[in-house]
């Protein structure tokens, strides 16, 4: 009796392990076909596995709340009957109800599935690597929620032990990425470029196509900001022409807002325009709700420095209605920041939309204890 329930429990494993690989490689129809084939008592020790991978697809399908439901599924059983899991699946649970938490804007709830995680997490278990995912989805989360500092926190504490990362993880690549961004925003921008460079080297070595548009996208705004305009430029055509099958709609939003940018730099309005306007049409499409923002901010901005004040506060009214519906307080407010300085600039300081303007702005910095937004909308 032994002998068949490890014979039945090793031939589950490779099943659940069959459609693990096939989520990976993106075959998600063969894989919940696979995993519909598998059948599971909710007290079968490798319950919280397959509940999980249930999650995994549907989160991949970007829908959100039904993978919540089984990641939550899966921490039940394993609460309910006092499962044992040789691995460390528990705390990839949360980090998979953070990932939903966070497609759907709700950046706190998704910081406290990830802490959650971080609680289950045991380092004498398999699966090791989890630990750095949700370490570095914790820190894109509180970037997100405008809690910087403690992002750099987590970010300076981890970066020692990159190597300990698989170089497999996406973790290690994302590490490097956010380190760029933060050494970037302090105006460290050799050691910036520097971390980029070896990022690129780690590429080499792995298909990470999707990486590789992130670090070439924060090359080129660091040659920006060095107003080395015509490398930057490189940077970032070079990120379009690397996904030209447009497998990855959020970097090229990136890659058009920051030439956006560039060109507003130059002073050359319709080109300017041009990239803008495909950032927004793509951020629609996605959704990018946060890209949408942006772009928009950085639209109001030509329109700006043509002094087309009214033409601007247009733009930068729809960057705040959608940050206001979705939860991006910090671009909320460098966009009502924006507009408030357009009202100053027409000589309309006693317009009660101004008052508002300036009211909501107040308001907002104080909840989320923000000064000013670390990300660059124009290069003066």
């Amino acid at each position: 009796m032994v002998k068949t329930e490890n014979d039945e429990l090793k031939k589950l494993t490779f099943q659940l392990d069959a459609v693990e690989h096939m989520i990976e490689d993106g075959s998600l129809r063969l894989a919940h076909s696979l995993l519909d084939q598998v059948e599971m008592d909710d007290f079968h020790p490798l319950a919280p596995w397959y509940f999980c991978l249930h999650g995994h697809i549907l989160e991949k399908n970007k829908d959100y709340k039904s993978a919540e439901k089984k990641h939550l599924e899966a921490i039940q059983v394993y609460s309910k009957y006092n499962l044992n899991p040789t691995d460390n699946i528990i705390a990839r649970c949360y980090n998979g109800l953070g990932i939903c938490r966070y497609f759907q804007n709700d950046y706190d709830h998704a910081i406290d599935y990830i802490n959650q995680g971080l609680e289950a997490y045991d380092d004498t278990k398999e699966m090791k690597q989890i630990k750095y995912k949700l370490y570095i989805n914790k820190v894109l989360y509180l970037m997100n929620a405008s809690r910087n500092d403690e992002a750099l926190l987590i970010l300076n504490e981890v970066w020692p032990l990159r190597s300990e990362i698989d170089i497999n993880n996406g973790a290690l690549l994302d590490f490097y990425s956010f380190r760029a961004i933060f050494l970037r925003n302090r105006g460290l921008f050799q050691e910036a470029i520097n971390v980029c460079e070896e990022g690129f080297k780690i590429l080499k070595g792995i298909n990470s196509r999707n990486r590789y548009l992130d670090l070439l996208n924060i090359l080129g705004s660091i040659h920006l900001y060095l107003k080395e305009l015509d490398t930057a430029y490189d940077r970032f055509t070079l990120a379009l022409a690397s996904d030209q099958d447009a497998k990855y709609p959020r970097r090229q939003v990136e890659s058009h807002t920051w030439l956006g940018i560039l060109y507003n730099c130059k002073k050359e309005w319709s080109k300017a325009k041009k990239h803008l306007e495909i950032s927004i049409d793509l951020s629609k499409k996605i959704p990018n709700t946060s890209g949408l923002a942006k772009a928009l901010i950085v639209m109001g901005n030509t329109h700006y420095f043509q002094n087309s004040y009214l033409e601007a506060i247009s733009y930068y009214e729809q960057a705040i209605t959608i940050c206001e519906e979705h939860g991006h307080r910090h671009r909320q407010y460098s966009a009502l920041l924006k507009k408030a300085d357009c009202f100053v600039k027409m000589g309309k300081i006693e317009d009660p939309d101004f008052i508002d303007c300036l009211k909501k702005k107040f308001l907002l910095g104080i909840d989320i204890n923000l000064k000013s937004e670390e990300d660059a909308y124009e290069i003066v």
